[in-house]
Order: structure tokens, then sequence, then C-alpha cells
């Protein structure tokens, strides 16, 4: 029976990074494909896919695992710029999702934490915004504070918007007492994104299992375990 390769989890992690992040790192595929050196790629491969994948784990990992806990995370901006995210710190406090060009309010969130006094305005401010490629989904992902909070996925489409709670995506086992669902460590494509259910099991053990869900098909969404 042959062995797993000490590089397998590694390769499994790589194969989340989009490649440009990658080639960036490297210069272009005319002079990856010029090296004369096979290991010398190899090196450089690795090494900057590593940079990649700490650098996208740094911005998404909730809650930080180095830094201010409480700094925000991704970006509350649509990429066209079309759609804010902003937090709303008046009793009670909440996310509103504003459509920039004319100011509408297109969806309210409320808070995990909705009373305002100064330590739940600081934890609703300590949120993260994923938003995929085209700007179709994105992640409100609350600070996930022993496993406090709330993800919630909202679908755009025709000046509609929809909102999922992740528990109705990925409910609770029969085997946990508690648990949250985070984004970690965000898109993986334009329609994938991956995420990870921390647990806390009925006989303490604290458990993270990953998965990808696919909004490819909005009204019928794929859910799979992921590495």
């Amino acid at each position: 029976m042959s062995h797993p390769s000490h590089f397998e989890p590694l390769a499994a992690s790589i194969s989340l990074i989009p490649r440009d992040c990658i080639f960036a790192g490297l210069g272009t595929r005319r002079s990856v494909h010029a090296e004369s050196s096979g290991i010398k790629v190899a090196a450089r491969f690795m090494i900057f896919a590593l940079l990649c994948l700490l650098t996208a784990g740094a911005a998404a990992q909730n809650p930080p695992m180095t830094g201010d806990p409480y700094r925000p995370r991704g970006n509350p901006k649509s990429p066209d710029g079309e759609h804010e995210w902003a937090v709303r710190t008046t009793d009670p406090v909440h996310y509103e999702l504003v459509h920039v060009p004319d100011g509408e309010v297109m969806l309210t969130v409320a808070s995990y934490y909705p009373q305002a006094n100064s330590s739940n305005i600081r934890y609703a401010k300590a949120y993260g915004v994923f938003w995929n490629k085209d700007g179709s989904v994105v992640a409100l992902d609350e600070l996930n504070r022993r496993r406090a909070g709330r993800l919630y996925f909202i679908i755009l489409s025709g000046g509609t918007v929809r909102k999922i709670r992740s528990e109705s995506i990925l409910p609770l086992p029969s085997y946990a007492d508690e648990g949250r669902v985070v984004v970690d460590p965000g898109w993986v494509s334009e329609t994938k994104i991956r995420v990870r259910q921390a647990l806390e099991t009925k006989s303490g053990e604290f458990v993270s299992k990953f998965f990808t869900i696919d909004f490819a098909i909005p009204d019928d969404l794929k859910v799979q375990p992921a590495g």
C-alpha cells in the first residue's frame, strides 16, 4: 500500500489558489517554461503559492490569528462599485447593503448583538465582507467570538437581493452542542466559496470541518466536503 506524500495537504491548499496570484509572483508563463532547472521552477512555485495562500488566509481568517482581532476583513464595496456595506450604530445595531449610485438601502441585516453600546458596536465593525468576482454573491461574515455571530450569503440578481443564513445550508450536526460557519479562506472560483464549520461536540471536543458551497445555480446550491 502506498503512503501519502507529505506534500498532499499542501497541494490540496494550493489547488484553491487562483493561478493569477501564483503566476504574478513567478513572472510570465513564458519565463516559467524557459526556466532551465525543473527543481528551481518547482521551488519557486511552492514559495509563491505559499505566500498567496498565507495572504488569502490572513485576509479571511475568522477570528484573525494575528494583529487586531477586531479589524474588518474583506472589502465592503462590490467589484463594480455599485454596492457597498455599511455598519449602522444606532439602536439596533445593523448592517446595510446600499446601492451606491442613488443611496437606496437594498437590505438590512441585524447584528448578532443589536443593543447599541461600545462593546457591541466594536463587534459589529469587525465584520467581514467577501464578494465573488462578478459581484453577484456576497458573504457577510460576523466576527466568530466563541462561535457567536452569523454568516449570511446574499445573492444579487436583476435588482433584487436574497439573504440566506449559513445554518440553512450547513445545519448543526446532531453530535454537536454548538457551532458556527465562517468564511475560510474565501472564494476559490467565481461561484464557489470555501467555509469552515467550527463545532463544539456534546463531549466537549472542538472540531472544524471544511466545505465548498457552489452558487452556480442559486436555487440549487451544491455543498461538497473540502480539504
